[in-house]
């Protein structure tokens, strides 16, 4: 059982190794609760398998070393800066950090809204401008001569002066 918390009390460093650590205590709680075996699409056994993908990459990928990005900013691989000197010291910050190869570059950033999200919109002003033309086209103004147009009428009811007419 690993204990994150006790782990960055001692400044432990997160290596490969304890990466592969992890995966063998898991591997062992898997088949204790599995023991038939897990089905060959599930994450959990493709991760034991090692045939996992994150964004295209993976755990051989970061053999050589790896670069940790945030808000478009690569930081400092040293043992003296800790991610609160970055984020400051509040507990409830949540970010998104990405790993690179080294002297890759930042990473793509991400879209700010789907690609789903984004067709809807769109669909939405498309469907929203066709209104606004089809009005613009009609500038029908007979209706204006109808009873129910005339700007008077409330007055005219009010006075009494609704239903009488002039010869």
């Amino acid at each position: 059982v690993v204990n994150m918390k006790e782990a960055v009390e001692r400044k432990f460093v997160v290596t490969k190794a304890y990466f592969q650590e992890c995966l063998d205590s898991l591997r062992g709680a898997v088949m204790i609760a599995f023991p038939e075996g897990l089905p060959e699409w599930d994450d959990v056994e493709l991760t034991l398998k090692g045939e996992w993908e994150i964004d295209s990459r993976t755990m051989e990928a970061f053999d050589e070393g790896a670069e940790l990005w945030w808000a478009g900013k690569m930081m400092e691989q040293n043992q003296d800066k800790k991610l609160s000197d970055y984020l400051g010291r509040n507990d409830k910050t949540k970010i998104v950090a990405k790993l690179q190869k080294p002297g890759g570059g930042a990473p793509q950033r991400e879209a700010p809204i789907d690609e789903k999200t984004q067709k809807e919109m769109m669909a939405f002003y498309h469907k929203k401008q066709e209104e606004m033309k089809k009005l613009a086209e009609d500038d029908d103004d007979s209706h204006m001569g109808s009873a129910w147009a005339d700007n008077k009428q409330l007055k005219s009811h009010l006075q009494g002066t609704g239903d009488v007419r002039w010869r």
